[in-house]
């Protein structure tokens, strides 16, 4: 994942992490300069995406970007070349901690 500078965020993304600290948002780039900025989703952004999207993965990949979305290039959702390889990085949206198992009683 590259950095970004605080300078070259959109307003809408200062904005979003003011009014929603404690909320990660990631920077994605394309090897073409294109950007994309996505919130990490709450349950309630989980629960909908598996809802809505039954058996279908690119149904809810599709519902993760666009719920999940706080600003860039909207090919990432119009493209396929674009969305399928913003797909392939959704995992680093999800919201996780490191659980290891202790004991079995």
């Amino acid at each position: 994942m590259k950095e970004q500078s605080e300078s070259k965020k959109p307003q809408s993304v200062k904005d979003f992490e003011e009014k929603n600290p404690g909320v990660k948002v990631l920077y994605f780039q394309s090897e073409d300069g294109k950007q994309v900025w996505l919130r990490k989703p709450s349950r309630e952004i989980m629960r909908a995406a598996n809802a809505g999207s039954g058996n279908d993965t690119i149904l809810w990949n599709e519902i993760i970007i666009k719920n999940c979305m706080i600003a860039g290039d909207s090919c990432f959702i119009e493209d396929d070349d674009y969305f399928f390889g913003l797909s392939r990085q959704l995992t680093e949206l999800l919201p996780s901690k490191n659980v290891s198992l202790k004991k079995v009683y």
